[in-house]
């Protein structure tokens, strides 16, 4: 009786939790360290918060969005990393005219784990738009890798788990640094859907 009550609980969670017993199953499925470089993700990161006037106190709430685009790159293992990390800088348009990449110290940077996941922890990332927008700063991030049954890279998935929204971030409308916090969310594109700025941006790098 006590078996049957486990099954049918197991059960009732895979429903509540589809993801969660996917990755289940895909437990015994290896994860080749290296299966997602060159992979083409394309994030939304939506920010809220106030404006921040110094002394004189927080001024209008404010939210707002940016889309950007990032290509993984697989870096190998070290001593500290032993299935090695993924980077990539985060490509954003910044104007009526012209993107950016961010530099080094400002973009995604995650140590892979055996499972298919890779996860950052204070990751200072910043995105940007067209309007003059800025989102900026500290977060946690996990990017999920999936496979085929053969083994054979699928897609990849990107997600904030919590940011914080300080330093240069900014409201387009006034010009003020707003404090807040902020969420990222995006996935795999192929490369035809990938703005040619943002190719761009990337050409003779790594994945060239």
């Amino acid at each position: 009786m006590r078996t049957l009550f486990l099954a049918v609980r197991v059960v009732t969670l895979c429903l509540a939790s589809a993801g969660l017993c996917a990755s289940a199953r895909a437990q015994g499925l290896p994860v080749t360290d290296n299966v997602a470089n060159c992979a083409w993700l394309k994030v939304t990161a939506h920010a809220s918060g106030y404006e921040y006037t110094g002394q004189a106190g927080l001024g209008a709430k404010r939210s707002y969005s940016a889309t950007c685009y990032m290509q993984l790159v697989f870096m190998p293992a070290t001593g500290d990393n032993p299935n090695g990390r993924y980077g990539a800088p985060i490509l954003c348009q910044v104007d009526a005219a012209n993107w950016e990449a961010s530099p080094m110290e400002q973009s995604f940077s995650a140590r892979k784990l055996a499972d298919g996941n890779a996860v950052s922890v204070d990751n200072y990332l910043t995105f940007k738009n067209a309007a003059g927008d800025v989102i900026q700063g500290y977060g946690v991030q996990r990017l999920s890798i999936s496979v085929d049954k053969t083994g054979a890279f699928r897609s990849a998935t990107f997600q904030t788990l919590g940011g914080e929204l300080m330093d240069e971030s900014m409201f387009f409308g006034s010009f003020m640094t707003v404090v807040g916090g902020y969420t990222a969310k995006g996935s795999t594109v192929p490369v035809t859907k990938v703005p040619p700025q943002a190719l761009q941006l990337v050409a003779g790098g790594p994945c060239s």
